[in-house]
């Protein structure tokens, strides 16, 4: 495995972030009640786990010229 050469950046890309979102979000919901989980329609956890699974997705093949310009500028 070869990380990528930005590796120590990362946490500035947005699907870092969208991840961490993801990974709070799934986090929340095992910590609730049955109770509550029970009360959420099904349809709507498909919903909300294809949602985080697409802003993955969109942010990580999105270019980020900012964060780029930014990692660029440390680097000199």
């Amino acid at each position: 495995m070869k990380l990528i050469d930005e590796w120590r950046d990362a946490w500035r890309f947005a699907s870092v972030w969208a991840s961490g979102a993801g990974i709070a979000v799934l986090t929340a919901w095992n910590m609730m009640p049955l109770a509550v989980r029970d009360a959420v329609p099904d349809w709507l956890e498909i919903i909300v786990g294809g949602a985080l699974w697409g802003l993955v997705f969109l942010t990580r093949v999105t270019a980020q010229p900012k964060v780029q310009e930014k990692i660029n500028a440390k680097a000199r």
